[in-house]
């Protein structure tokens, strides 16, 4: 595609919309996804810190893969090459988000690294200040909020040449950044709505147990639609 050649307009409620319509159209294969991914979140609470945890992280990303390939249909749906080809982009999607998210975590201590330079800062204050602030609800939701604003960039738009190169196609991330330039406003209303319902579902859970393994259920089957949305920005941007 040429720089010339308009770059459509993402439809962020035709996507949701569209996204609904293959639910109710494949229902048995949703639940099937649904409920091995529950499966899965369970058993990475329950192992996240002993050696089973990366064997299931490596079982993670084979089911994915998988599903992914079985939402366009590419048999077979476990293929060695395009599982390989797709380290790559994966890999530079995990380096961009660690990455972003180190320095976001890293911003409440800049005074301490201001103190290290030698500016004069009452360290008894500065303590107490950082301390509220890494406890305020308010502080946590205004990282989520900023972590959101960057999740067009450095997640959807790099997530495309993963997708391709489960498919076998061009893997490169700077063809899936040309092919959904211009389009960080309905991205970025879509990661609004997914995190905004990841939320309300992991607030549900905070009541009682039972209502924290129904949260879970939800979270799982919500996982599982917002990859379904992600695949609808794909067909969107490289298949119409």
């Amino acid at each position: 595609m040429s720089d010339e050649e308009k770059i459509p307009h993402l439809p962020a409620g035709r996507i949701f919309y569209e996204s609904l319509a293959y639910v109710g159209d494949n229902p048995l294969a949703v639940l099937m996804f649904s409920v091995i991914n529950y499966m899965f979140l369970v058993a990475g609470v329950s192992v996240w810190a002993t050696g089973l945890f990366w064997p299931l992280v490596l079982g993670y990303y084979l089911f994915w893969s998988y599903f992914f390939r079985f939402y366009f249909q590419k048999k077979p749906y476990l293929q060695l090459k395009p599982l390989l080809n797709s380290l790559m982009p994966s890999s530079k999607i995990l380096v961009i988000g660690v990455s972003v998210f180190a320095v976001i975590t890293f911003l409440p201590f800049i005074p301490l690294l201001l103190v290290y330079l030698g500016v004069e800062i009452d360290i008894g204050k500065l303590a107490a200040v950082q301390r509220e602030l890494l406890e305020s609800p308010w502080v946590n939701l205004g990282f989520v909020l900023l972590f959101t604003l960057l999740v067009p960039q450095i997640f959807f738009r790099p997530f495309m040449a993963w997708i391709s190169a489960l498919l076998g196609r061009n893997r490169t991330l700077k063809f899936a950044w040309s092919r959904t330039r211009n389009n960080y406003l309905p991205l970025l209303i879509i990661a609004l709505i997914m995190n905004l319902a990841g939320l309300l579902a992991d607030e549900f859970g905070r009541f009682n147990e039972a209502a924290d393994i129904f949260s879970l259920l939800l979270l799982s089957t919500l996982m599982v639609y917002f990859n379904i949305v992600i695949a609808q920005i794909y067909t969107f941007f490289f298949e119409n």
